[in-house]
């Protein structure tokens, strides 16, 4: 009795736990549509989905991982080297930091890699800073790549056995 108690009080916390980085992920996303410049969220990814879908459902939290890839793709694309980059890297920061259940570590180097290999592309070709900015992208996306755990997450799809 005392095992599935525990066991018990396990999941409880674990469900707590996403429903408090799912609020929080989206406090952090509408705080971003406030911000002029940052890429706009799709929220249509999410819509039919109730809160208890998208916290415990496979089909919930892929939505989710679309939503956020593709926003923080296109946040790293637009970002240039600008005031809007701080906060672009804050918003990116925040997410790792209270929602890492749903944008874990990786993501956060993947787009600090991506930020930085389009910054790079922004410099003359052969210059001193698009090299340095593209072997701090190559470090980035290296880092990304040790946080990698599934097929799915490196390639952005399922890959399937036949």
């Amino acid at each position: 009795a005392h095992l599935l108690e525990e066991r018990n009080v396990h999941s409880m916390f674990r469900l707590v736990s996403r429903v408090v980085q799912l609020l929080n992920l989206l406090s952090l996303l509408l705080k971003a549509e406030g911000v002029s410049g940052l890429p706009q969220v799709d929220w249509g990814l999410l819509h039919g989905n109730y809160v208890s879908q998208l916290v415990q459902s496979i089909e919930g939290h892929d939505r989710l991982e679309t939503l956020l890839n593709e926003f923080v793709v296109a946040t790293a694309s637009s970002t240039t080297d600008s005031p809007m980059t701080a906060q672009a890297d804050q918003l990116a920061t925040e997410l790792a930091r209270q929602c890492y259940l749903f944008f874990p570590s990786s993501s956060r180097f993947t787009y600090e890699g991506l930020r930085r290999a389009n910054l790079a592309l922004s410099h003359t070709l052969g210059s001193s800073q698009r090299r340095d900015l593209g072997a701090e992208a190559a470090s980035s996306l290296i880092e990304a790549a040790r946080h990698w755990h599934s097929a799915s997450l490196i390639t952005g799809r399922l890959v399937r056995g036949n």
